[in-house]
């Protein structure tokens, strides 16, 4: 069992979450997967974790979170699932609660549409969400804003900024958005690019 484990937040990725954890306990990527999922190179991903079950299995006693939560809150399987045959997402679901597969996209069908849906490469975030999250002493990774072809943020309506963190090391990586942005970007509205 591991000491603590913190508390999901509105909208944060369980990515975003397990990064706050490492950061807290000053853990490297194969000593948190270790310690959260028993072994040590397992990858993680950052929009369709495996291994939830363990994850909840392992965490202090008392909390009231459950894999389904994990999974529609902090996932962005939520986003996907209507255009998915039920019984596919039956199976996804199966596969993130106690798999180890890697391969979510693909059975999701993103990897098969590349020319329809542009992948973002690096992980976003809206300056003014980061600022709200700063009263709050908890920056974190927002799910919404790491969906593909969504530019701009639907809470505040101003474009969507890349982070420094490359998706395809978040496999491999636990970086926090304290670790990764130095200086929140100055926001930039919508109406200005539009010159209304």
């Amino acid at each position: 069992m591991v000491p603590f484990f913190p508390t999901p937040l509105h909208d944060e990725l369980l990515y975003s979450v397990i990064c706050r954890y490492s950061d807290r306990r000053k853990l490297s990527h194969s000593q948190v997967v270790n310690s959260l999922m028993g072994k040590r190179n397992l990858p993680f991903a950052f929009n369709f974790p495996t291994g939830i079950d363990r994850i909840l299995s392992v965490i202090p006693n008392g909390h009231s979170f459950t894999s389904d939560q994990f999974i529609d809150r902090h996932t962005l399987l939520p986003f996907y699932s209507p255009f998915i045959a039920a019984n596919k997402v039956d199976e996804i679901r199966h596969l993130m609660k106690a798999g180890a597969s890697t391969a979510i996209s693909a059975k999701i069908g993103i990897n098969a549409s590349r020319k329809r849906i542009q992948k973002n490469t690096r992980l976003r975030y809206c300056p003014l969400c980061a600022s709200h999250d700063a009263q709050s002493d908890h920056y974190y990774w927002h799910r919404i804003h790491q969906l593909p072809n969504i530019e701009v943020c639907p809470i505040h309506h101003v474009w969507l900024e890349d982070s420094d963190m490359e998706i395809a090391k978040t496999h491999r990586r636990f970086v926090s958005f304290e670790q990764d942005v130095n200086t929140i970007k100055t926001p930039r509205l919508i109406r200005a690019c539009y010159g209304l």
